[in-house]
């Protein structure tokens, strides 16, 4: 149902509803997403018995910090961490590609190489340090719904609804990071269009339902990759290993793949984007703070409808109080601009020429007669005349339309001359 889901919203083309969240929120969602992320993998670099079930990433932290108070700590778990941590960083940063090459150095494969040799060679499960141990082998088999009943599909369409919205935001989250970084441009309907396929095809083999991942994302993107085809490569190796390789990853230690999933997460917490809006933005940072502490605070459902509503709330506060202004004309030239941004700007005393860059609608009409009301009682003499400067005004609905008339008419009343000026 989820694959249906997504599909009808490729051919509805409903993935324009994305375009909504701004990126101060994409980028606080993704960031705490992050965080989040990190905090459930320090489990394993601490060896520390955190329950699965903790979702949020305050208590993944608490139920943490608690338990190494407490002397739970593994100590073996935190050094093998820390080195991880260690040759992660001087693989990306300093030797960054195979000698005499021009290949990136894959240092998760050399890491979890060298992780099970060391693990195997020295019996790290005797030593008490967490080994992923036993893996199921072989493919899943392909199974027809036959079970499925009609009560099964009301139960569960509710849940079919919301998971696909949930998807989508978090795969277009992980997608900008990855198109920012390798400059190309997203194809929102092309993403749903796979989700849809993915998720369809993936019932019959009774998979989790498929969307965009952080955590794979960075790692592929640590990795060095570059196209789409890292993913049809970690398929064909992924198959490989569950075919004949699983008694090989029984050794492998819990803390060297937390490590690397942190260190490649890590590079999605975007501190740029917090210090570039404070320069230039403060509103946009409060919404990347509050979609991030939502986020982190509250869980990944709670932080995308947070996002989404901050989004909307956005777009109608900017739609409410758009860009207005007295306008002057520039000495020397036909030109009429604002008069606050020069000093050489003629006005005429007791008319008034005023500017509103947004189409006059339901949501700012009556912001549009105030404003002019606030401007007449502004001015140091009587307006006797006023021209409305309609180039910005792209659209009028039907309550600009009643408000135009409530104007006119006090007009009318106090004897003000109206005039419209650039009209569509």
């Amino acid at each position: 149902m989820v694959g249906i889901n997504y599909l009808l919203m490729c051919v509805l083309r409903a993935g324009f509803l994305i375009n909504f969240l701004s990126r101060p929120v994409l980028s606080g969602f993704t960031s705490a997403a992050s965080i989040v992320i990190i905090a459930s993998q320090a489990k394993f670099l601490f060896g520390v018995p955190v329950p699965q079930g903790d979702s949020l990433g305050w208590e993944y932290i608490r139920d943490i910090t608690v338990h190494v108070f407490q002397g739970h700590a593994n100590w073996w778990h935190v050094l093998i961490g820390a080195i991880c941590l260690v040759l992660l960083w001087v693989m990306k940063n300093i030797i960054k590609v195979i000698p005499k090459t021009k290949v990136p150095l894959p240092a998760p494969l050399i890491l979890v190489g060298v992780s099970l040799i060391i693990s195997y060679a020295a019996r790290f499960e005797q030593h008490g340090i967490q080994v992923v141990g036993s893996i199921p082998s072989g493919l899943p088999v392909p199974r027809f719904l036959s079970a499925l009943t009609w009560d099964h599909v009301t139960s569960l369409y509710l849940d079919s609804l919301i998971i696909p919205i949930v998807g989508l935001i978090e795969t277009i989250s992980a997608a900008k990071v990855a198109a920012t970084k390798f400059k190309y441009d997203i194809s929102i309907r092309q993403e749903l269009l796979a989700l849809g396929v993915a998720n369809t095809l993936g019932c019959f083999f009774l998979s989790y339902t498929a969307m965009g991942a952080f955590g794979r994302t960075a790692l592929h993107m640590n990795s060095g990759a570059q196209t789409q085809l890292t993913s049809v490569v970690s398929v064909i190796v992924v198959v490989l290993c569950l075919l004949f390789l699983t008694k090989v990853f029984y050794y492998l230690p819990t803390v060297v793949l937390a490590s690397i999933v942190m260190f490649a997460v890590s590079s999605l917490i975007d501190v740029k984007e917090v210090h570039r809006l404070w320069l230039i933005d403060r509103v946009d940072l409060f919404l990347l703070l509050l979609t991030a502490s939502a986020t982190f605070a509250l869980g990944v459902e709670w932080g995308i409808i947070s996002a989404v509503v901050t989004s909307i709330l956005l777009i109608l506060y900017q739609s409410s109080r758009p860009s207005s202004y007295v306008c002057g004309q520039v000495q020397g030239t036909t030109t009429y601009t604002d008069v606050s941004l020069r000093s050489d700007i003629i006005t005429l005393p007791g008319i008034v020429v005023f500017r509103f860059d947004a189409a006059l609608i339901f949501t700012n009409a009556a912001y549009f007669k105030s404003r002019l009301e606030q401007i007449y009682n502004d001015q140091a003499v009587t307006v006797e005349a006023c021209v409305i400067d309609c180039a910005g005004i792209t659209h009028v609905d039907s309550t600009g339309v009643k408000y135009l008339f409530d104007i006119l008419r006090e007009h009318v009343e106090k004897e003000i001359i109206l005039c419209f000026a650039e009209m569509r």
